[in-house]
């Protein structure tokens, strides 16, 4: 069916090839996307995404896959999945059916259940080559995240609400219809003649999600318009920009970031800095050096800009990571050894995420794992036994970040040291058969501080080999 001529029910309109064209170009990067998938749960949201994605990649030239989830927590989830991959193959889309198998939470079955969807779509896409995952996220879901972040006491950072264009856990995430609304989205599956799965859990007050959505109607009445609530978060995405930007600023002037996951500041300079803008600072910090989901609270991390302020010399953990003040003034946040990601399977020719902050790519065929140096692995490197890489680079990193890095092993034992760089493709012209790690914190600005550091560092790491010949690694 033509997509020209918009179905109208009443004063609902549907969704328009031109518009969505235009909310797409409107997501960062993903109008220069190869392959999309989009996420799809079967409800009138999601189906209505999916069937204008679809139509938008056939006349861009970009491939779209459909990712249907079965998460098990309902009892016919399995069916529904099936029902859903039915009429994406009467719609003649591409699907992938991403079964989970988890044992049923008894509590945050909402929060669980999105990391476990987040974790299943990173994998297929990595293993399928996609460059991102649109979502169906509508206007209403907007205004109830800028309620509940209200209700958790939230700084600007919270109160812009959903991004349109987000990396989660290294996953690109895109978010085209955050400006419409769900009726917008119902009158575009009616266009389409395209039945949709009510999910009952939308209308289960238990979850406070579903309380305020219930009472926007009542607060729509005294003013405050969907579209009012729209433009606060604008204004608060705005305002979450220019603090990036201060941020990137401050630690440009009076620190640096290293390609090897640390970052280094002077507390004297730090000082300086107002409290309030300091502790912003702190929590963007400790959630690109500790690769943690959720932001360091706020009463924590006030705690920490007075200790730094207050006390000479400091060694705390806070928010996966450790902060050492020396008495020469100087603040360094590394990861917590302890808190590191277990090793993980690492594919050949694959990027593969290790501990939500490197993207390591691996470049012989020899089976491994990515695992953190640690105390064995340093151990193994003292011996010289089995150890590949560039040891000078490894010995100028301070002790405690060290341990925290990623490294490579065989199962024979070898102990592959990663060419750590700012740039995985510049990596590879340079890496000699070692595996290549790019410390790539969620959070754009703040990689953009690693490419900054390391420019105006200009180090050159070529690797020195130890134990034999890079040879063994072809």
């Amino acid at each position: 069916m033509s997509i020209e001529t918009p179905f109208t029910n009443g004063l609902t309109t549907s969704v328009q090839r031109k518009e969505f064209s235009n909310l797409i170009s409107a997501c960062g990067t993903v109008k220069n996307s190869t392959h999309l998938a989009v996420g799809v749960s079967g409800g009138a949201d999601s189906m209505a995404l999916c069937i204008l994605s679809n139509e938008w990649g056939r006349l861009n030239g970009v491939s779209v896959t459909a990712l249907v989830v079965d998460h098990g927590l309902r009892q016919n989830s399995s069916l529904e999945a099936i029902k859903v991959s039915s009429w994406l193959k009467q719609l003649k889309i591409n699907f992938d059916i991403l079964t989970i198998k988890k044992n049923q939470p008894i509590t945050r079955i909402q929060e669980l259940a999105r990391t476990w969807r987040f974790s299943a779509f990173n994998q297929w896409c990595r293993a399928n080559g996609a460059d991102t995952v649109l979502l169906g996220h509508t206007l209403e879901d907007q205004i109830e995240t800028i309620f509940m972040r209200i209700l958790a006491n939230t700084g600007p950072d919270g109160l812009s609400g959903i991004r349109n264009y987000t990396r989660i856990a290294g996953l690109n995430i895109a978010r085209p219809l955050l400006s419409v609304t769900k009726k917008r989205l119902i009158a575009t599956c009616h266009q389409y003649n395209q039945v949709w799965i009510e999910d009952p859990s939308n209308t289960d007050v238990k979850f406070t999600r579903v309380v305020l959505r219930n009472l926007q109607p009542k607060i729509e009445q005294v003013g405050l318009s969907k579209r009012h609530v729209e433009r606060y978060a604008k204004a608060m995405g705005r305002m979450r920009d220019v603090l990036d930007k201060i941020c990137y600023d401050l630690v440009k002037g009076f620190g640096e970031v290293s390609n090897a996951g640390f970052l280094r500041l002077d507390s004297l300079r730090l000082s300086e800095i107002p409290l309030e803008i300091r502790g912003l600072l702190m929590g963007r910090i400790l959630k690109s050096i500790g690769g943690i989901a959720r932001p360091v609270r706020k009463k924590r991390i006030v705690r920490l800009c007075q200790d730094l302020t207050d006390r000479s010399v400091l060694k705390m953990t806070l928010g996966g990571c450790i902060i050492h003040k020396s008495e020469n003034g100087s603040v360094l946040f590394y990861r917590e050894y302890f808190k590191c990601a277990p090793p993980i399977l690492a594919l050949t020719e694959h990027l593969t995420r290790w501990d939500n902050r490197f993207e390591v790519l691996r470049v012989d065929e020899t089976d491994g794992y990515i695992e953190k140096l640690g105390y064995h692995g340093w151990s193994q490197i003292k011996m010289g036994k089995k150890v590949f890489g560039d040891l000078n680079f490894l010995l100028k990193i301070p002790f405690g970040a060290r341990l925290s890095l990623p490294m490579v092993r065989h199962l024979d034992g070898t102990l592959l040291i990663p060419h750590f760089v700012s740039n995985i493709d510049a990596g590879v012209k340079s890496g000699y058969g070692l595996p290549i790690a790019q410390f790539k914190p969620d959070e754009e600005w703040f990689c953009d501080l690693v490419f900054m550091c390391e420019d105006k560092k200009k180090i050159d790491s070529k690797p020195s080999i130890r134990d034999g010949s890079l040879k063994k690694l072809d």
